[in-house]
């Protein structure tokens, strides 16, 4: 079955860009990341549901201010929260999410019309997975909805593999490293640097290689020292 592009209607928010209508067939193959939307202005809330669902998102509910947020969270277990800073009431959205990520893992995106130092900063204290200033553009709305699911689940993985702290590099998950590893490449440099010594062509080179050689025997001291002790703990 194709793909039909069509034009979309004039908008009452900034959403003036073709969309693509994917058949429900296909929606239904999909596996649909749930969003919830908190945004106090209802048409604007609306246009936002209109675009997500066209994109192949599912809204799981919207709220108009914090508490509702985070009831809503609570309630829905979303994939991802697009979050308007100003909210209706006394708090915030940065109030909400905090509130949110208290007791739920889940990635939230900022939106907001205001670009202020002072509101960057805030949001900057809840770790978002993402900021977007309004009018959003739909590309920029999809790809920034991608990347914090996808950085998102790359942070849950870590997590189940109980390598919560190991870096991630393209993608990929890279195992921690443990200190026998350390202790057999330090002791693999030592071999390499007494078979070497001998090719020092003047003393400033062999300065630097005994400089080199005397920490690497530093570091070998010490991790056959923490592996005894740790053997003796486990005694």
């Amino acid at each position: 079955m194709s793909t039909t592009f069509i034009k979309e209607e004039r908008l009452p928010v900034p959403y003036q860009t073709s969309v693509l209508i994917l058949p429900k067939e296909r929606r239904r193959q999909l596996n649909t990341k749930r969003i919830l939307i908190v945004e106090d202005e209802a048409i604007t809330a609306m246009a936002i549901k209109k675009t997500l669902v066209n994109l192949g998102y599912a809204v799981c509910g919207i709220a108009s201010n914090a508490d509702m947020a985070v009831q809503k969270a609570k309630e829905q277990n979303p994939d991802l929260i697009l979050m308007d800073i100003k909210l209706i009431g006394k708090k915030t959205g940065i109030d909400a999410a905090t509130e949110i990520l208290a007791h739920q893992s889940v990635p939230v995106v900022y939106l907001t019309a205001f670009s202020d130092d002072h509101y960057i900063n805030e949001a900057k204290k809840t770790s978002p997975y993402g900021y977007l200033l309004k009018p959003v553009r739909e590309q920029e709305l999809k790809t920034t909805i991608e990347m914090a699911l996808h950085k998102h689940s790359l942070e849950n993985e870590r997590v189940s593999a109980g390598i919560k702290d190991a870096p991630v590099l393209d993608g990929m998950i890279l195992p921690a490293i443990t200190r026998d590893d350390i202790l057999n490449e330090v002791t693999t440099i030592l071999h390499n640097l007494g078979l070497s010594r001998e090719m020092c062509v003047n003393g400033t080179q062999t300065d630097y290689h005994d400089q080199i050689q005397a920490a690497s025997l530093k570091i070998q001291e010490k991790i056959r020292l923490e592996r005894k002790n740790q053997n003796k703990g486990s005694d």
